[in-house]
């Protein structure tokens, strides 16, 4: 009887670990790894140039008289940036052909500091500086120009952007007695960045 007993256990042992082999372990398997998504690298440094598209009103005041005109603008630009993490500064240079209603289109230069915001794959932006815009049979008239407006990276290398500028000329600048002109230009850009 002890022969038979030993027999069914040796029996019962040998049919069941087959089967726990097939099985496996009875430990968890191991959590395989998923890829990690980095998170795209924002930089917005080094040397940009564009094209300016727009549309704007400009006023004119001169000895009591006011003339309000729409104008185009069409013209280039090129500038360079510096990322320093969360804030951009750049420096940028640009030239515009100004369509005035019943006038000579006029040719204005500007020289402005730009300072933005990383936000990723927009940078918002304020700017400031000096422009000066020549007008027919005159010296050149300096001004100054301020703006607001934002850049969206559409790739690495194009960025997409809008910008509403300020600007104004008057006699502080110009030496002349009871002239003053200002103009708000609301400028579509695209710019390759290098």
């Amino acid at each position: 009887m002890k022969k038979s007993v030993f027999a069914s256990a040796i029996a019962l042992v040998a049919l069941v670990a087959p089967a726990a082999a097939v099985a496996g372990s009875m430990d968890a398997p191991a959590p395989t790894p998923s890829p990690a998504v980095a998170e795209p690298i924002s930089d917005w440094s080094g040397a940009y140039a564009g094209l300016i598209l727009g549309t704007g009103d400009s006023t004119t005041d001169f000895d009591g008289f006011r003339l309000t005109l729409d104008h185009g603008i069409y013209g280039a630009f090129a500038g360079y940036s510096h990322d320093m993490g969360d804030i951009v500064l750049s420096a940028e240079i640009s030239y515009e052909r100004v369509s005035v209603d019943s006038f000579e289109d006029l040719d204005r230069y500007d020289l402005v500091v730009r300072a933005g915001y990383d936000l990723g794959q927009v940078q918002p932006y304020v700017s400031l500086g000096v422009a000066r815009l020549e007008l027919p049979d005159t010296p050149a008239e300096p001004g100054v120009s301020i703006g607001i407006g934002a850049d969206l990276k559409v790739s690495e290398k194009f960025t997409l952007g809008a910008e509403y500028r300020y600007s104004e000329f008057n006699d502080e600048y110009l030496g002349m007695s009871d002239w003053s002109m200002s103009a708000g230009s609301l400028l579509i850009r695209g710019a390759y960045h290098f």
